[in-house]
């Protein structure tokens, strides 16, 4: 019989036979407790059995003896075997421990791109594209939908259109540039990856555009800002200008400032990414500018030898006041321009510095230095009266540098670091003649060198340098372009047309 406490019988009521619960029906999770029995009980522990309790009954005393033993040896089977599986666990870590790791050899460089697109800004007179790699395998066009396989370095006739250059698959970035030269005048712009921004600058708004080319899949949104010499110009229909896939649109720069001063146009795009370019036309020639991005170092590589007229045409994009200073790489050493040595820009606003009689018709390149970033040109023109000008733009700094040029010119490469630089390198020509070209840069110096024909250009230095082609004909700069060294492991390139 059970000793759990029973109420009292009435007179008249018969006893009740509580049967008595066998212990192997019986669970610590699911033991049946009177309420009044639970305070009275001390706490059970899995480590030990359940206290016995005193009992009158002998038949129910033996009963519950054998339950609470087989109780106290189900409790000590949980711990029992959680120490067992700890102990396994801690000679499994320990003996894979101590096996020793096979070293993992990094994957070879091995450049991965499903492509990469280049656009080169459409000119004023007819123009030829020159495209090329040191892959040798190239499409280009004058539209995305438009492109066709050749073997590089090619040269084509582009017209007035935009020139398109894609690389393979699985191929590097390629290089390319547009070349115009009619009536003495010279255009030369370098074929640019689509961005969602960049920066123009022009020396006459008046007798400028901008051009717009959106080679996306998607159309574009785009938003202009313009800094002129008093600030921001701020005027109607700058904003939300929609350009259509594969769309070229021309914007008259005339509409928003006809001034005669120069200003930097800054152009953000939206759903899409795009190549923005600025053309010029006057009695003293054209030009042609592709987008650049701000920085707080910029190099302006090539300026040419006997210029008669050298302006930097210089904007702070920001909103503080900043100060820039710049330095020539000369080919007797580097000097502090006279009259850039400590130059202060407004924010918001455009401002110009002759640097003629500081450069004095020597071939230099240009660095500037700024505590926040700069947009920068140097518009240079030849002999005075001539009907020629070209505007310089800004080159990286790397040890390859490469570009394809379409004309014959003169390299100019300048040393910006503190120690002389060796290089190496060649043209590759249209007809597969190679032309090598090499030679020592001291350091803050210049170095130049014959480009005797049109040709894909590679260059690997020692350290980083900076260059540009001038043009045998006319007044043109052309930079080279910073090349993606490859480093171990694998590169991707993403092509905006890829969705």
């Amino acid at each position: 019989m059970s000793d759990r406490p029973r109420r009292a019988l009435t007179d008249d009521e018969e006893p009740e036979e509580i049967p008595e619960a066998r212990a192997a029906d019986v669970t610590p999770a699911r033991r049946a407790v009177d309420p009044d029995d639970v305070s009275a009980r001390p706490p059970a522990h899995a480590a030990r059995a359940l206290p016995e309790e005193p009992d009158s009954d002998s038949h129910d005393d033996q009963g519950d003896k054998k339950g609470r033993d087989k109780k106290a040896r189900y409790l000590w089977k949980g711990p029992v075997w959680a120490v067992t599986l700890a102990v396994v666990a801690v000679a499994i870590s320990v003996a894979t421990s101590a096996i020793p790791a096979t070293p993992r050899s990094a994957p070879k460089a091995q450049p991965i791109s499903s492509g990469r697109t280049l656009v080169c800004p459409p000119s004023q007179g007819k123009a030829s594209l020159a495209a090329g790699s040191v892959a040798g395998k190239l499409q280009v066009g004058t539209s995305v939908g438009n492109l066709a396989d050749v073997t590089a370095p090619v040269v084509t006739k582009l017209n007035t259109s935009a020139g398109y250059v894609r690389s393979m698959a699985g191929q590097r970035r390629p290089s390319g540039s547009a070349l115009s030269s009619e009536a003495g005048m010279t255009t030369w712009v370098p074929c640019i990856g689509a961005a969602t921004g960049g920066a123009v600058s022009v020396t006459d708004p008046s007798t400028s555009d901008l051009v717009v080319v959106n080679p996306d899949t998607r159309a574009a949104t785009v938003d202009v800002t313009m800094l002129g010499s008093t600030g921001e110009i701020v005027t109607a229909g700058m904003r939300g200008i929609r350009v259509s896939p594969g769309q070229t649109k021309v914007l008259p720069m005339s509409v928003w400032d006809n001034g005669t001063t120069p200003v930097t146009a800054l152009v953000s795009a939206r759903e899409a990414r795009v190549v923005v370019g600025a053309r010029t036309w006057a009695n003293k020639g054209r030009e042609t500018i592709a987008m650049a991005p701000a920085s707080k170092t910029l190099f302006l590589p090539a300026v040419p030898a006997k210029v008669s007229t050298a302006v930097l045409v210089i904007s702070n994009p920001g909103t503080k006041r900043l100060s820039v200073s710049g330095t020539a790489l000369a080919g007797r050493g580097p000097f502090t321009l006279d009259g850039a040595d400590e130059i202060n820009i407004d924010p918001r606003s455009t401002i110009q510095v002759d640097l003629s009689k500081a450069l004095a018709g020597e071939g230099v390149g240009l660095r500037l230095t700024a505590d926040e970033p700069v947009i920068a040109r140097l518009f240079v023109q030849g002999k005075p009266g001539t009907t020629d000008y070209a505007l310089v733009g800004p080159g990286g700094a790397s040890k390859v540098l490469e570009q394809t040029v379409a004309t014959s010119g003169t390299l100019e490469l300048s040393n910006p670091g503190q120690e002389a630089v060796t290089f190496s390198g060649e043209l590759r020509g249209a007809n597969g003649n190679k032309t090598a070209i090499e030679g020592t840069v001291p350091a803050g110096s210049t170095w130049s060198g014959k480009v005797p024909a049109a040709g894909h250009l590679h260059i690997v230095g020692s350290a980083p340098l900076i260059g540009g082609v001038v043009s045998s004909s006319g007044v043109a700069v052309l930079p080279l372009e910073a090349a993606a060294t490859t480093t171990s492991g694998r590169r991707a390139d993403i092509d905006p047309q890829l969705r």
